[in-house]
């Protein structure tokens, strides 16, 4: 597991975002393209039904605030193009952006009438000012480094028209104590938030993730690089536990196992039904605890200017006589 500042996760097999140090756009443009090149169904939005069931509760919220056609909207690292797609068949205009030309390259085949292309990497973009009925920015934050975090949130704000729309989510780490209120303090420093959407996965995940932990060993002891990453993402116990099952005997031992754990780890990542009912369970036994996503929707917050009593309002003082006086 990567750990973030605000205890906003990655997805499991997911690398470290790339430093902020120096050079770090191209580094992080290098780091994504090679994500692609390995593995680009990490990024598919519908490869199970958690990835799916989030798709479908953003629509529906988007759906529930704004009308998407005749819209301007933005899709920021926009991957697959999966919201592009849906975006544009309810009649909206929409500019896709992505750090990597491999991302680009599928949206227009899945998307080829997307109205505009962006090769630009966040939180920093060139795109135009209070120009989008709608910004769209999902799975993203766990992807920056943690010094960019307010700069992408003052993104979205600049984007977004007066009385826009943004869209943002993102995992959350339910290991840690309110995960939920650590997202929710970032954004409202530039939005108002109008609805929140949870997802209470904490039990599904752990049951998928016991389930394909054989697999995981048994990888590890087959390609010594994948095992090196995944020993530098533990600390203390879980390292070593790692460490012990992904070699010897225990290795062997799993290698087994997984004939059985296999089956059924892909039988839950695709059996909606059976999420859904593990997530009413999670809600009542763990409550806000259980919380392992969220997506709001929200608008830019107006400037106020300060109002403060009148025998509080502080009183110029005279300075030196000017030239002109």
């Amino acid at each position: 597991m990567n750990h973030h500042r605000l205890k906003i996760i990655n997805s499991q097999n997911q690398p470290n975002p790339p430093d902020i140090k120096n050079g770090w756009r191209k580094e992080a443009k290098a780091h994504f393209e090679h994500m692609w090149l390995t593995d680009p169904e990490q990024f598919d939005p519908t490869r199970n039904c958690m990835e799916r069931e989030r798709i479908e509760r953003t629509w529906n919220i988007i759906e529930n605030f704004i009308q998407p056609k005749d819209k301007l909207a933005a899709d920021l690292a926009c991957g697959y193009g999966i919201m592009s797609k849906r975006l544009k068949e309810a009649g909206a205009q929409v500019h896709a952006l992505d750090i990597t030309s491999q991302a680009l390259n599928k949206i227009q085949e899945l998307v080829p009438l997307v109205d505009q292309i962006y090769l630009q990497c966040l939180p920093h973009t060139t795109l135009e000012d209070d120009a989008y009925d709608l910004v769209y920015a999902t799975e993203i934050i766990a992807f920056l480094p943690a010094q960019q975090l307010r700069l992408f949130m003052a993104e979205l704000c600049r984007l977004v028209k007066p009385q826009g729309f943004v869209i943002c989510s993102t995992p959350l780490d339910f290991n840690t104590q309110d995960p939920l209120l650590r997202f929710e303090s970032l954004v409202e420093t530039e939005f108002k938030i109008h609805q929140w959407i949870c997802s209470h996965h904490r039990l599904y995940i752990r049951l998928r993730d016991f389930l394909s932990a054989p697999e995981r060993y048994v990888r590890a002891a087959k390609n010594a690089d994948y095992r090196k990453q995944k020993l530098q993402d533990r600390r203390g116990f879980s390292q070593r536990w790692f460490k012990w099952n992904s070699q010897g005997p225990l290795a062997i031992f799993w290698s087994f196992i997984q004939y059985i754990s296999h089956p059924l780890a892909k039988l839950i990542n695709q059996n909606r039904t059976l999420m859904l009912f593990l997530e009413k369970i999670c809600r009542f036994f763990w409550g806000d605890s259980g919380i392992s996503h969220a997506i709001f929707i929200a608008s830019r917050r107006p400037l106020q200017p300060l109002q403060l009593p009148k025998d509080k309002v502080p009183i110029e003082k005279k300075g030196k006589r000017q030239v002109w006086e």
